[in-house]
């Protein structure tokens, strides 16, 4: 009788191991599949990827994507050509604004110090009549060596509508 107990002792034994491994898979597969939805969500996608709402968002995101364009390849007059001419823009950690007509100077070395950005996709665009505000995200690239060498800064963009044509009036972070 005691070779009988002990056999349903170490089968309840098996089978309790066997209920808690088998917890444990289902537990990680559960865990996996929550982290693997939830990386997905977050994972911001590119400004290319923005589905704009109306013409105006056409015309805005369109303007964005041009003067990425241009700061990326260190086109001076590119980045010109999409700004007001009261236009201003921060550059660096420190936030120093600049002004468009200071272009020439200032964005020589802001090029070399930051040589890549890249914008995620809107966290919303705000139009009233002329003017607009984007709220979006940029990758930037740093080469300085005074902070990190990449990151995400959020940036306000604002727009305005100058003779049927969208500039950008400011680049704030």
């Amino acid at each position: 009788m005691e070779d009988n107990d002990e056999d349903n002792i170490q089968s309840t034994n098996f089978e309790r191991r066997f209920a808690m491994q088998r917890k444990l898979v289902d537990f990680t597969i559960i865990l996996s599949v929550i982290l693997l939805i939830a990386g997905y969500a977050h994972a911001a996608s590119s400004l290319k990827d923005y589905e704009p709402k109306s013409p105006d968002e056409e015309a805005i995101v369109s303007l964005i994507m041009s003067y990425l364009k241009a700061y990326n390849s260190g086109n001076i007059q590119g980045i010109k050509d999409v700004f007001w001419d009261e236009g201003k823009s921060m550059y660096g950690y420190q936030r120093m604004v600049f002004t468009k007509a200071e272009f020439d100077t200032v964005l020589p070395k802001k090029l070399a110090d930051y040589p890549v950005l890249e914008a995620q996709e809107p966290e919303s665009i705000e139009i009233s009549d002329m003017n607009a505000k984007v709220y979006i995200l940029i990758r930037y690239t740093d080469t300085t060596g005074s902070g990190p060498s990449e990151g995400i800064v959020p940036y306000t963009i604002e727009c305005i509508k100058h003779e049927n044509q969208w500039l950008i009036k400011s680049i704030k972070f």
